[in-house]
């Protein structure tokens, strides 16, 4: 739902102790977000791209590692980049969609079908609270054949896999990454204040605002933070990790962000060495409307 946020722009943006040019920019891009978020209303498409080390995906030369990986030695293996499609607008939930698969977020609470199937309620602690090895990191089966029957062999245990695991294992995929997608308006409320070294850039698509994440906001959109909590609700090791990460805000003409691109990079984790790209292109301000079926909202208790 989209929050009211200009006062808090107004805190959470201000210059400390910023020289003068970080200071001017830092002032243009708190108007580009207001600007932005005042719009009540906006559409976005989210590409998201993850690269593991091949060592933490059953091998160095990547063929033991998970469907889409494309890396040899020890360079970063690619999984295959995953898009969605989002919707806001002011009083009602996030709308995100992939393919067929249709999501309304509110808070930690998600609602969900696949096509026309039935309406299903979750949310993130649940999601969390004991999670598939492959759920984050993209892969629905890893590696593997596919064999007669609509079965898969799993690439790490040799156990063939039924088709009904291979849904439901595609389908918890999508509603983690969904349930973790970084949602603009919120991005740009705590943008200045997640942010580092601004500077500004000019662009042949307009002003960029390039900076450098601060630690709490790059485990936050690394899911550094989240995998950390799950560890605690499971009651295994907390394994730190090291996260960076950068933002780049792009700001049109019309003087509201376009796009943004987020990239974190984490060291020491289960899987290894990580690099989470966001790329979130922003539309239809203002004009974006829809429909939020009743069914989802008794679900969600509104």
């Amino acid at each position: 739902m989209l929050p009211s946020i200009c006062s808090s722009l107004l805190i959470a943006l201000a210059p400390q102790e910023a020289p003068p040019a970080a200071s001017a920019a830092l002032e243009e891009l708190k108007g580009a977000c207001e600007k932005t978020v005042a719009a009540k209303s906006y559409s976005f498409t989210t590409r998201r791209e993850t690269s593991h080390s091949p060592a933490a995906n059953g091998g160095g030369d990547g063929a033991g590692a998970r469907g889409g990986l494309r890396a040899t030695g020890g360079a970063l293996a690619d999984e295959r980049p995953t898009e969605f499609k989002g919707e806001v607008q002011e009083g009602s939930p996030v709308r995100l969609t992939q393919g067929s698969f249709e999501v309304f977020r509110q808070g930690s609470s998600l609602v969900y079908r696949s096509g026309d199937g039935p309406w299903e309620l979750t949310d993130s602690e649940t999601l969390w609270v004991a999670p598939d090895a492959d759920a984050e990191s993209g892969g629905s089966v890893k590696g593997g054949s596919l064999l007669g029957g609509g079965e898969r062999q799993d690439g790490d245990t040799g156990k063939k896999v039924s088709e009904k695991e291979i849904l439901r294992r595609g389908l918890r995929r999508s509603l983690v990454q969904m349930n973790g997608l970084p949602i603009p308006h919120s991005c740009l409320a705590k943008a200045a204040s997640s942010l580092s070294e601004v500077r500004r850039e000019v662009t042949r698509e307009g002003a960029a605002f390039v900076g450098t994440l601060t630690v709490a906001a790059a485990e936050e959109l690394s899911g550094a933070a989240r995998l950390r909590e799950a560890a605690t609700e499971n009651q295994k090791p907390d394994r730190r990790v090291s996260v960076s990460g950068t933002m780049r805000v792009i700001v049109g003409a019309a003087g509201t962000v376009d796009r943004l691109e987020i990239e974190t990079r984490s060291t020491g984790g289960v899987r290894g060495d990580a690099i989470r790209r966001f790329t979130i292109t922003i539309a239809g301000l203002g004009t974006t409307k829809y429909e939020v079926p009743d069914e989802v909202l008794r679900r969600l208790g509104n």
